[in-house]
């Protein structure tokens, strides 16, 4: 590599040594040219000048010759002319003046020649006889009577004198032209020789600075095209080399993901049995590293994708609100287990259907408030969504995660979101991870157009916060029901001030007269003494939340169940995700309906609705505990209601025994038939057996040997496994890195997604799902779906 650079920097160094002397060269010549050019314009004006003056001394001898003569004949009074002697006395003084110049004062010294014009012959040269000429003129001009004639030669101006003179006078004039001649000649001879000069100069530039510039350009260039030749070829073996490595890790993805399957299914039904509080302990803790083994894994695929650009971003339909319960349920209880308390904002949340990657906003909003809950020892993880769409330009989908962690200092924000960056080895050794989340997170917004940022302090904790552009769909989600709650008056009563703000804000937004209590005493002599006050009930409805400081949620409510002045209030109980609490204790403490924290504005508003509206049931984020599973079926017709109660039948295509074993065994404890498959070519025989008696649905594996999942899903729809089977559903199981890649599913008839590993839950919504065969719950349409991992609880 070093020598390289100094090869290149030597072939510099001579490029820039040629120019240099060709640039030289050039302005010499260029300094030369100028300089002999302006000469000769200089010598051409001086000998033009010169020949004027010789020339006008000739016909200035004639003037005074001829005024003269006027003069003398004026005699012997001399009346002659004021303006005859002006002229004559001008032209004498005109023609000594100009003999001076010629003479004495010439730019240019006299030749041999001039000089011996002017100034040989002694009394007879010319520059003697204009002296005595002038000196005359002036005697004749100074004359005032014919006496005075005695003092002026006469004779000199008489015609042979005058003649004499003019002769000598031409000869000179004739000699400067000569003179003026043979220099412009000389100059001609000179400007040819500075041509060939200039030729030649060019010339030598040519051999010995172009050309072999020329030459070690051409090396230059094949040196450059053999390197561009090694780089294209590297290009190629490097992109043969991305391609094997990432066909190589989608199939070791594939073999890890299918003992790790088996691992955790085991796992899970383990823990679904009695067992001694050590073991459950320690199955639990092997459940948990083998999900975060899993994580890091789907991290690794994710971020192989986008160092390879197979990163695909897709535009579908979805609500918010799917959104918002897909990462409360993905993360609501990773924050419990922790102590934290995890606050959703949905207040400026409506009802709006978006155009835009459901799996891939859930990823940066899962990796972002995995990242906070990992770095917060207490207090809060709030996230906060919004839709800005009042503005003229395209809708955006603004969201803000934050935590009351340790904050990050301003020296390391700038490479927080490099790929394997972490604040420092500390950090790294005492909360983990492998520094790939928030370097996911940002190449996710930037694949879609859109922008993150953060901003924190140390100690006081950071708040992330990204915006994604969407585009509004046609599609409506399901809207609220029409109801009059803004007569109500609710006190809330919750000891974290952000949550009550939260729930304040969005019963504001809907018209409720809110007032609060941080406290279960504080909440009691608020409601005492406004019963005090007067004989009505202090609140129409009490939302409590389970965990409160002193007297208990649970306490509160049985509180103001005996209180006969408080009775008629109607509690709403806040349940944490991981509560034990059961539907018949709740009921006993004298609570009307209760909902899993956080309060999201569907759950708070299904909570409200079926308090006042107990003989309804609106969604199922809130449930009355009075009938809470008696809903469902009054959401169905009877026939439906009648398909639900009987056992689905369900044709299980995997190739790995174990997680034959495991889904099987899922199946079977949510009440439903299965037969197995080992591969897609055996599912097409066992589907077109059944001709008479159809399976429920279809739950296949992606990759299988012989026929993979997408292949055999085509087949069935093509009617190869019997027309009848065509409209059979079928629910394919993918790593979570392919979660994104949806159209390739719809292209091939994929009516549902799960992602492996599977575990009962969300087993359990798919078959709640596809048991009655409903098309409308159709995950791909995603306008009723909850997230691309876990669905809609409308079914549950």
């Amino acid at each position: 590599m070093l020598n390289e650079k100094q090869a290149s920097k030597k072939v510099v160094r001579g490029f820039r040594w040629r120019y240099c002397l060709a640039l030289l060269m050039i302005a010499l010549l260029s300094s030369f040219s100028f300089s002999l050019i302006y000469r000769v314009l200089e010598l051409q004006l001086s000998d033009g000048a010169t020949i004027n003056m010789a020339g006008r001394q000739r016909m200035l001898s004639q003037r005074i010759a001829f005024l003269s003569q006027i003069y003398l004949e004026a005699s012997p009074e001399f009346t002659v002319s004021h303006s005859t002697s002006e002229s004559l006395q001008e032209a004498a003084e005109e023609l000594f003046h100009s003999h001076q110049i010629l003479t004495q004062l010439s730019i240019r010294p006299l030749s041999k020649t001039l000089e011996r014009l002017y100034f040989e012959g002694g009394e007879q040269s010319v520059d003697h006889r204009v002296r005595y000429y002038v000196d005359n003129v002036q005697l004749l001009l100074s004359v005032n009577s014919f006496s005075g004639l005695s003092n002026v030669n006469l004779l000199v101006f008489e015609r042979e004198f005058v003649d004499g003179l003019l002769e000598d006078l031409n000869n000179i004039v004739n000699q400067y032209e000569e003179e003026a001649y043979s220099r412009s000649q000389d100059l001609l001879y000179m400007e040819w020789g500075i041509w060939l000069f200039t030729l030649m100069a060019l010339l030598t530039e040519a051999i010995i600075i172009f050309r072999p510039m020329e030459f070690a350009l051409k090396s230059s260039f094949r040196e450059l095209f053999r390197q561009k030749d090694n780089a294209l070829m590297l290009k190629f073996e490097a992109e043969s080399a991305t391609l094997a490595k990432s066909q190589f890790l989608a199939n070791i993805s594939h073999e890890i993901r299918t003992p790790m399957n088996g691992l955790l299914g085991m796992l899970n039904i383990m823990l679904a049995k009695p067992l001694p509080e050590d073991q459950k302990q320690r199955a639990e803790i092997a459940r948990d590293s083998a999900e975060s083994l899993m994580g890091l894994i789907s991290d690794v695929l994710d971020f192989t994708d986008m160092e390879s650009n197979a990163l695909s971003i897709e535009s579908n339909p979805f609500s918010v609100h799917s959104l918002i319960s897909a990462v409360v349920e993905a993360n609501v209880k990773k924050a419990e287990e922790k102590g934290l308390e995890f606050i959703v904002d949905t207040a400026e949340l409506d009802e709006k259907v978006l155009l835009g990657d459901l799996f891939r906003l859930q990823q940066i909003l899962d990796h972002l408030i995995d990242n906070a809950i990992k770095f917060t020892k207490k207090g809060h993880v709030i996230v906060t969504l919004t839709v800005d769409d009042s503005s003229f330009g395209q809708p955006k989908l603004i969201g803000v995660v934050r935590d009351s962690g340790i904050g990050i200092h301003s020296s390391k924000q700038n490479i927080l979101f490099n790929v394997f960056t972490q604040i420092d080895d500390s950090h790294s050794r005492e909360y983990g991870g492998a520094g790939l989340g928030l370097a996911i997170v940002k190449r996710l917004c930037y694949a879609m157009e859109g922008e993150i940022s953060v901003s924190s302090e140390v100690g006081k904790g950071s708040t992330f916060s990204f915006t994604i552009p969407v585009q509004l769909s046609r599609e409506h989600s399901e809207p609220l029901p029409v109801q009059d709650i803004e007569t109500l008056t609710v006190l809330v009563v919750d000891s974290n001030q952000y949550h009550r703000e939260v729930i304040c804000r969005q019963l504001e937004h809907w018209g409720v007269t809110v007032q609060t209590s941080s406290d279960g005493q504080s909440a009691l002599d608020v409601c005492l003494n406004l019963v005090g006050e007067s004989q009505s009930i202090p609140f129409d409805v009490v939302i409590i939340n389970e965990n409160l400081p002193g007297i208990s949620g649970v306490e509160l409510g049985s509180i103001f169940m005996t209180d006969v002045k408080l009775n008629r209030m109607k509690s709403i109980l806040m349940v944490g995700a991981t509560s034990t609490l059961e539907n018949k204790y709740i009921r006993l403490n004298g609570f009307f309906a209760y909902f899993e924290k956080p309060a999201t504005s569907y759950r708070l508003f299904s909570a409200l609705y079926s308090v006042v509206s107990p003989e309804l049931q609106w969604g199922t984020d809130a449930f009355s505990v009075l009938s809470r599973h008696v809903y469902l079926l009054q959401a169905h017709s009877d026939s439906i209601a009648k398909e639900m109660a009987e056992k689905p039948v369900v044709l299980v295509v995997e190739d790995n025994q174990l997680n034959q074993e495991i889904i099987c065994q899922y199946l079977h404890s949510l009440e439903c038939y299965t037969e197995v498959a080992s591969s897609g070519k055996e599912a097409l025989e066992k589907i077109s057996r059944r001709m008479a008696d159809p399976y429920t649905f279809i739950l296949m594996d992606y990759q299988m040997p012989v026929l993979d999942g997408l292949e055999a899903a085509e087949y069935i729809r093509q009617g190869m496994a019997g027309d009848y089977a065509k409209g059979t559903p079928i629910v394919i199981m993918v790593s979570s890195a392919m979660k994104g890649k949806r159209g390739t599913f719809i292209d091939a008839g994929i009516d549902d997604v799960i992602t492996k590993p599977v575990n009962k839950h969300s087993l359990s919504k798919i078959v709640a799902r596809w048991k009655g065969g409903d098309p409308h719950f159709d995950l791909l349409q995603e306008s009723q779906v909850v997230s691309d991992k876990e669905y809609s609880n409308s079914q549950e």
